[in-house]
């Protein structure tokens, strides 16, 4: 996120590591690489370019200079500058886009280098501007989005015909973005961008009737999102998701289901 461009680096054992990709591919424009995913024997990597559309990347070793783009200029529409999120779903690698002229987009694809748009344009409502998250979920593909009505979630059985099952924010307008979609103890867990309580977390059995699990923010208002699913992650079979904190610093969150089973001690703070 800097005026160098994004980089990439690797490690072996998690204490020393090597940069493998410099200054966004040799594009500064790359202003940042959002996400990585394994697919059939490559590790591709997406990026943010709001300049000239987002580009997506290949490597089968992940060595400097073995990098191929597969996906140039928001694959044909500028206008989508980034992608933030990868899921794999039978056979089929996607990822989603942000953009705000047009609606966000979903691609699909089989053998990495032919790619398809796989929904409508903000699937048909142009103020569903962002993919925050797409998930596999009971055998379904969920994709949430970012909407100034409030945030929706899609899913599709095939990848390509899409229902909603969520919209409005789940009741609150100011859930303005589900920024993470993430798959847990058999249950599907949303967390949301708010700036007016602080983010909200829910989580649903069979992604229909979600139920809220923690208070606004964790209490703290300023606690407004999570970035995408990226800062969310089981370990040690319990849940932890990390948030954007402007006044107070970044905090990390641990689920701790009891009996009410809506709060998410704090573990780590500033």
């Amino acid at each position: 996120w800097g005026e160098n461009g994004g980089q990439i680096w690797r490690s072996e054992d998690g204490t020393n590591w090597t940069q493998v990709v410099e200054n966004g591919f040799g594009t500064p424009a790359n202003v940042g690489v959002y996400r990585l995913v394994e697919f059939n024997g490559y590790l591709y990597a997406g990026t943010a370019n709001g300049d000239y559309g987002t580009e997506i990347w290949r490597s089968s070793s992940g060595d400097t200079g073995s990098w191929t783009k597969v996906v140039d200029g928001g694959n044909g529409d500028g206008s989508n500058y980034q992608v933030n999120t990868f899921e794999v779903f039978n056979g089929y690698l996607y990822t989603g886009t942000g953009n705000t002229n047009d609606g966000a987009e979903i691609w699909r694809t089989n053998n990495g280098t032919s790619w398809q748009q796989a929904n409508l344009n903000g699937f048909g409502d142009s103020d569903n501007v962002n993919i925050g998250s797409i998930v596999v979920f009971n055998n379904m593909l969920y994709a949430s989005t970012q909407n100034s009505n409030g945030a929706e979630i899609w899913r599709s059985a095939n990848g390509n015909t899409w229902t909603k099952v969520i919209d409005g924010g789940l009741g609150d307008p100011n859930n303005s973005k589900f920024q993470s979609l993430y798959v847990f103890d058999d249950h599907l867990f949303a967390a949301s961008y708010n700036e007016t309580t602080g983010m909200n977390v829910w989580k649903s059995t069979d992604g229909n009737t979600f139920e809220q699990i923690n208070i606004g923010g964790f209490g703290d208002s300023n606690n407004s999102y999570t970035l995408w699913n990226t800062a969310t992650i089981d370990f040690n079979d319990q849940l932890y998701i990390g948030t954007r904190n402007d006044v107070n610093g970044g905090e990390l969150w641990r689920y701790e289901p009891g009996e009410s089973n809506i709060y998410l001690p704090l573990i780590i703070k500033n």
